[in-house]
C-alpha cells in the first residue's frame, strides 16, 4: 500500500529529533522512520551519549524519544538527565515492555507520551506530531491505538 510511507506530517516539529536506544538496529530503523517521516533524527546509543548531544545541540533538539528498558542508564534517568540540560524538552518513553502502567509512564515529569513497540510509521509520526501541540498533555500510543490514561492504567 503506497499510504504505508506517506504519513500526515503537516507541520512538523521544526528541529531535531533525539533518538536514544541502546539496541543498534532499532536506532537505525527509528533514524531512518523519523526521515521518511520529514524529521531530522539525532542519534544516541546511551542516556549518557544523549547527554552529550544534547549539551552540543540545546537549541537544535525539539522533542527526544527514549528506550525505556537500557543498561547503565534507563529511560527514567535519561530524562532526569535530558530535562537538567534542557527543562523545556518534551520526551516520549519507548518499550515493548513498560514493566509499569502507561499512566505511571506518562506521569512521570517531562514525558509527554509513549509508544509501546512495535510501532509503524504512521503511529511514529502521529506521536510526534500531536505531542508537539499538545504540550504537557500525554499521549499513548500502543498498536496503532491510543488510549486514555484510565484505559492505559489497566493494560499491562
Amino acid at each position: 500500500m503506497s499510504h504505508a510511507l506517506t504519513p500526515n506530517t503537516e507541520n512538523p516539529p521544526a528541529g531535531s529529533i533525539l533518538i536514544v536506544d541502546d539496541q543498534t538496529d532499532v536506532l537505525r530503523l527509528l533514524a531512518a522512520m523519523l526521515s521518511i517521516g520529514g524529521y531530522e533524527p539525532l542519534e544516541a546509543a546511551s542516556g549518557a551519549e544523549a547527554g552529550e548531544l544534547l549539551r552540543a545541540n540545546p537549541a537544535s533538539v525539539v522533542m527526544a524519544l527514549i528506550d525505556w528498558h537500557m543498561p547503565v542508564m534507563n529511560g527514567k534517568v535519561t530524562v532526569d538527565l535530558l530535562r537538567s540540560i534542557s527543562p523545556e524538552l518534551p520526551c516520549v518513553m519507548m518499550s515493548g515492555y513498560f514493566g509499569k502502567t502507561i499512566a505511571e509512564i506518562v506521569s512521570q515529569p517531562g514525558v509527554v507520551g509513549a509508544l509501546s513497540k512495535p510501532f509503524g510509521l504512521h503511529e511514529l509520526c502521529d506521536t510526534i506530531h500531536t505531542c508537539a501541540r499538545r504540550g504537557s498533555k500525554p499521549v499513548v500510543c500502543s498498536c496503532g491505538k491510543r488510549r486514555n490514561d484510565a484505559n492505559a492504567a489497566g493494560a499491562s
